[in-house]
């Protein structure tokens, strides 16, 4: 179903199963605007790989994700921008811990209510549904 759509961007959905805070990123010219780790699939590029790669560059962790995505949807930062199709793969475990990268915002672990207030508030709250969903079917964190 997903290889109908050209997606844009792909981002992981991390969640601390201790404490049900969600991996989150903020860019440097939005500090408190938070969204999830990802960014542009290169030319080429499959998503998934994207995912990875988007995550480590941003945070340092290498994740290990779900091989189907647990959600895909129309994304733009802005009200009026032309939406976007964004993949977002689910992360089962991961290595490392969070941490500020060069050249990147900042990490750190935040609510869904911080990314649903974020420039991606309409994915993200969507997103979270199918988190929720996907947890009634199959038990995860």
């Amino acid at each position: 179903m997903t290889d109908e759509l050209e997606f844009y961007s792909a981002s992981v959905l991390l969640i601390d199963p201790k404490t049900k805070l969600v991996l989150g990123c903020a860019r440097k010219d939005m500090p408190e605007n938070w969204g999830l780790p990802g960014g542009k699939i290169d030319p080429g590029e499959e998503a998934i790989d994207a995912a990875e790669r988007e995550v480590f560059e941003e945070t340092g962790i290498r994740a290990h994700l779900r091989p189907m995505p647990i959600y895909w949807g129309p994304a733009s930062m802005q009200t009026g921008d032309e939406p976007r199709y964004c993949v977002t793969y689910l992360a089962d475990a991961w290595e490392g811990e969070p941490t500020q990268q060069p050249n990147e915002g900042k990490t750190g672990w935040v609510t869904w209510e911080q990314l649903i207030d974020g420039v991606f508030g309409e994915y993200n709250f969507a997103l979270k549904a199918a988190y929720e969903r996907e947890g009634k079917r199959t038990k995860v964190a």
